[in-house]
């Protein structure tokens, strides 16, 4: 999918970072997306949780937490 593959290309610009918030304008037709926001951290997202139950910030800290251990072990 091409709105996939353009929110993973703009994310990889936060080299380092765990996680990137990306917000996309896809057109009326769906055939086009643009790029208009990029954030190093998920927007503030009430209510809204993953398949495990967690918040985005939750699943921030988890994967900053993982991030460190694997380091620690390296």
């Amino acid at each position: 999918m091409q709105t996939v593959s353009l929110a993973v290309n703009a994310a990889s610009s936060f080299t380092g970072a765990s996680v990137a918030g990306v917000d996309l304008l896809i057109s009326a037709d769906s055939r086009n997306a643009k790029v208009i926001e990029a954030n190093a951290f998920g927007d503030l997202l009430p209510n809204v949780q993953n398949q495990k139950g967690r918040s985005t910030y939750e699943e921030e800290v988890e994967c900053l937490i993982k991030k460190r251990s694997n380091a620690e072990f390296q």
